[in-house]
């Protein structure tokens, strides 16, 4: 891989599992080397890494996750036990880190379900996407619930923000991803842009109203 310059987009996959981030970058990147790949997401380009792992375990996550740009957390199941792998993930970002994020919900070609935990005892259940907004129940305690949308009981479970978009993506179909991706990096590339407009407006006030005059000379443009 060729060394990438520093205007690339840095960024971080933070995922419990590293076959999961694996597949992601290589959907996206064609290619990986080192736990990193490289592509372009709009018109930035963009270097993705990989961090599998719980920040507990890890001593050089939080410098890690400090000098990323935009940061893309991958999920796969909604059991009880998966969602807090997660919810440490999520709760191992520093308290007033403020970088772009989005949750990409990961899913295999064809999948149709997805696996969450009953409410109620805990049971792991498969939920079918035809059956979202329905009453289920489940076969273990037999307790009654509406079938949540993946999106919606993720958010609802991680109590994640409004600016914290959530998409799916599909390995071997990635765009939804992209465009989940597009959306972070976009904002991250607005903070920038908007940084340039203030300095050259201080800048050009100084010039308009610093006006040197000097004495005798009466010389004419005209």
């Amino acid at each position: 891989m060729e060394e990438s310059t520093d205007t690339a987009v840095h960024i971080l996959t933070l995922t419990a599992h590293i076959e999961m981030g694996e597949a992601f970058v290589v959907d996206l990147c064609g290619s990986i080397e080192g736990g990193m790949g490289e592509t372009k997401i709009g018109a930035s380009d963009v270097v993705i890494q990989i961090v599998a792992g719980l920040p507990q375990e890890d001593e050089s996550w939080p410098g890690t996750v400090k000098d990323a740009d935009v940061l893309a957390i991958l999920v796969r199941f909604m059991d009880a036990a998966s969602l807090a792998e997660i919810h440490k993930i999520w709760k191992g970002l520093p308290q007033d880190q403020t970088l772009p994020t989005c949750m990409l919900i990961f899913r295999e070609p064809n999948e149709q379900d997805f696996k969450m935990s009953c409410p109620a005892c805990g049971q792991k259940l498969w939920v079918r996407d035809q059956d979202i907004g329905k009453r289920g129940r489940c076969p273990n305690c037999k307790k009654a619930f509406r079938l949540p949308r993946q999106e919606d009981y993720l958010k609802q479970s991680l109590k994640l923000p409004d600016a914290v978009p959530i998409a799916r993506f599909v390995r071997g179909d990635h765009t939804d991803a992209v465009q989940a991706l597009r959306n972070v990096v976009d904002r991250f590339m607005g903070r920038i842009t908007t940084m340039i407009p203030e300095i050259d407006q201080e800048m050009l006030k100084k010039a308009t109203m610093r006006v040197e005059i000097h004495d005798g000379d009466t010389s004419s443009d005209e």
